[in-house]
């Protein structure tokens, strides 16, 4: 029997995909044959029992069973079977048996596509299983109603829904119940244009199933996770994302995620021009789709053929398939689809010069689009509506929805909201290495720990003499006394590597948390020409002179607040505002850069004036965003990451000998305390063109 606390099922995602050799589809289409067969043989034995089995609770369940395991295959046959064990178990007054038939009878339908049914029998199971007073029964229908609500469009009844069930899981301790109903609430919210929380529940629903080493639960994450990759351009990323997806789908038998992820690898494929794999990829999902009868399945499938269609320029090959896929969705009632599929068909119209035709699907998809609340959706509309008002004439309107269009966009993807992506990017990567330093020195503590208790033994056993007492005491005494002047070198030495509050919370706790700054000022330095200067010098007066700039800019650091964060070579790092946040971060690194290339100035001088090489200091400076801590478990240090760091090392490599180079977000801060002078936007590699300003030194300094 199934286990009374149901897995979620699987999740309807519409996620984009990556590239797959066309044989390795093929293969997997055809494994599908086979895990058909698995299904079936477990359905055959499952059958073969029925006809003997007894009119109790036991029938219940085995009907029970049947129409679960019918679901993935063949739903008509699971609400078959669902119905005849809720007749059963209305017939002994068995409300217990009620509530699983009718949430078997809901998820049959929630398959089928047929979601206002779904939800009356979802909400009949939750009445019964709250009247029981069943929490880990009431928990799994919110997250299903939560479901069958994002599948219809609903999207704030969904995260209402999905929301309860997140915390009813939290309550009870179910990780894996936690992690789907993250991956559900991520792809909700990618759905209603707000990425930065969607991208937030993907991170926490990929860490749970990594935790746990849930293969299924991780294909689902890294599923909505490509899909963030394709809206970024990405494709080719996302293509190697959704092979392994593709796998585990095949793995568990989830032939609805398959063919979703076969029609994603199809819609990458066609993005990157290669129109004959994306039809045949969309075509072999449209035959799984057709073998698993589901019309969602078959309609996405339809509506992908279309989009390669209609990317080649054939607007009547293309029309013929969106209206069989819209066919296919106004069967199952699933209107989000449909509204995409209406916008479409507008769109398609509106090229072949069938205006009339055209605005009627238009103001169809605007009716459902309405319904729907969701932001993406409607900039889909508003950026193909535009066509027809400009192939009409109607010049206000095509104004009016181009405004519209750019409003719903940026609001998608504003600063606020790229800033919080790049954020829980960030925390997620470095989570993910501060788990692996605090493993590996959870491992070496244990030793440690194994060591002593050897030692502990051995010391125990010389305890047996007065003799023996006297002389342990003596080296007792001795041993702690080094062990205080150890401690005190141990501190001075721990504070000169990391900032004050880090080195504390790594002695009270043995580690020291991440922490995500919302704004820092970053500072790269380093000497120009300096690798063939080093050719024709000696080592040791290499050495000797960066030791020499190095310890200035030590100093200068201190007397500004500015923390020293590493060097690596000639390259020179630092940071203001942290580890605790500064008003005048932007401001105090600012002063010691200008500090820093007097100091190089000075030294040029009086080195040219002995007749005596010299360096030549190049510096760069940025604000954003960063993630620091401590990572490694041996000679570990205090570090930041981002792309706010990266920018930073962009702005050095853009300086020139003896300026400051700043990027904008820094300049914004500190216009009024400083003089600079705008370079314009200037290319960088990775970073495209970038506001740069080089700051004007005090004549005074």
């Amino acid at each position: 029997m199934k286990n009374t606390l149901p897995t979620l099922p699987a999740l309807h995602f519409h996620p984009l995909g990556r590239r797959l050799p066309r044989l390795f589809v093929v293969l997997l289409l055809a494994a599908a044959t086979g895990a058909f067969s698995q299904t079936t043989a477990l359905l055959d034995s499952l059958l073969a029992v029925l006809p003997k089995a007894a009119e109790d609770t036991n029938k219940v369940h085995l009907l029970g069973e049947i129409s679960y395991e019918y679901a993935s295959i063949n739903t008509d046959e699971g609400i078959k079977h669902g119905l005849q064990a809720l007749a059963l178990s209305e017939k002994q007054q068995w409300e217990k048996g009620i509530a699983i038939a009718k949430r078997n009878i809901g998820r049959n339908h929630w398959r089928k596509g047929n979601f206002e049914d779904a939800l009356k029998f979802h909400f009949e199971s939750l009445a019964l299983w709250q009247k029981l007073g069943d929490k880990k029964q009431t928990y799994p229908l919110w997250a299903m109603i939560g479901q069958d609500y994002a599948d219809a469009g609903n999207y704030p009844e969904a995260l209402k829904y999905l929301s309860l069930a997140l915390k009813g899981y939290e309550e009870l301790g179910y990780k894996g119940n936690q992690g789907y109903a993250h991956s559900i609430l991520s792809w909700v919210y990618g759905k209603m244009g707000m990425h930065p929380e969607a991208l937030t529940h993907q991170y926490a629903a990929l860490k749970i199933a990594e935790e746990l080493g849930d293969r299924y639960g991780m294909s689902i994450a890294l599923s909505n996770l490509s899909a963030s990759l394709e809206e970024q351009g990405k494709y080719e990323e996302a293509l190697k994302t959704y092979k392994q997806c593709l796998e585990i789908d095949m793995e568990f038998e989830d032939f609805i995620n398959a063919v979703m992820t076969s029609n994603s690898i199809g819609r990458c494929h066609k993005f990157l021009g290669d129109y004959t794999e994306a039809l045949s990829q969309h075509s072999q999902a449209l035959e799984l789709g057709k073998k698993l009868k589901d019309g969602n399945s078959k309609g996405e499938s339809y509506s992908y053929i279309g989009d390669v269609h209609q990317a080649q320029g054939n607007n009547a090959e293309a029309l013929t398939y969106f209206r069989l896929a819209a066919k296919e969705f106004d069967a199952v009632d699933n209107k989000h689809l449909l509204a995409q599929l209406y916008t479409k068909i507008g769109d398609c119209l509106t090229k072949l010069g069938s205006y009339a035709e055209a605005r009627k699907y238009f103001d169809d998809a605007f009716s459902l689009t309405k319904e729907l609340e969701s932001v993406g959706e409607f900039n889909n509309f508003y950026g193909s509506v535009v066509r027809l008002d400009s192939a009409t004439g109607n010049w206000r309107n095509a104004f009016d929805h181009y405004k519209l269009f750019v409003s719903t966009r940026d609001s998608m993807y504003n600063e606020e909201n790229t800033k919080k992506v790049v954020q829980t990017q960030m925390q997620y990567e470095f989570d993910k290495k501060e788990a692996a330093a605090r493993a590996e020195q959870e491992k070496k503590d244990a030793e440690a720990r194994a060591t002593l208790q050897r030692q502990k033994l051995i010391r125990n056993g010389f305890m047996g003499g007065f003799v023996v007492v006297v002389l342990f005491a003596g080296v007792f005494f001795n041993q702690r006394n080094k062990i205080k002047v150890g401690k005190k070198q141990s501190d001075e030495l721990l504070l000169n590597i990391l900032p004050a509050e880090v080195a504390e919370e790594l002695k009270a706790k043995g580690y020291a948390e991440a922490k995500l700054m919302d704004e820092v000022t970053v500072l790269f330095s380093d000497f120009k020409g300096f690798t063939s200067l080093s050719e024709t010098l000696t080592p040791k007066e290499l050495v000797a002179e960066i030791n020499e700039c190095f310890s200035a800019f030590d100093h200068i650091m201190q007397r500004h607040g500015v923390e020293k964060i590493k060097t690596v070579g000639d390259a020179y790092m630092a940071a203001g505002g942290l580890p605790t946040p500064s008003a005048t971060h932007a401001a105090d690194v600012l002063n010691a850069a200008l500090e820093m290339q007097a100091f190089m100035r000075e030294r040029q001088q009086k080195r040219e004036a002995e007749g005596r090489f010299f360096f030549e200091a190049r510096i760069g400076v940025n604000t954003g965003p960063v993630v620091a801590g401590i990572v490694g478990v041996k000679k570990f240090a205090y570090d930041i990451w981002g792309d706010t760091v990266n920018t930073a090392q962009r702005m050095e490599s853009n300086s020139e000998a003896g300026r400051v180079n700043i990027s904008g977000s820094t300049y914004e801060l500190v216009k009024s305390q400083f003089d600079c002078t705008y370079r314009g936007k200037i290319d960088t590699k990775g970073k495209g063109e970038v506001d740069m300003y080089f700051v004007v030194p005090n004549p005074e300094a």
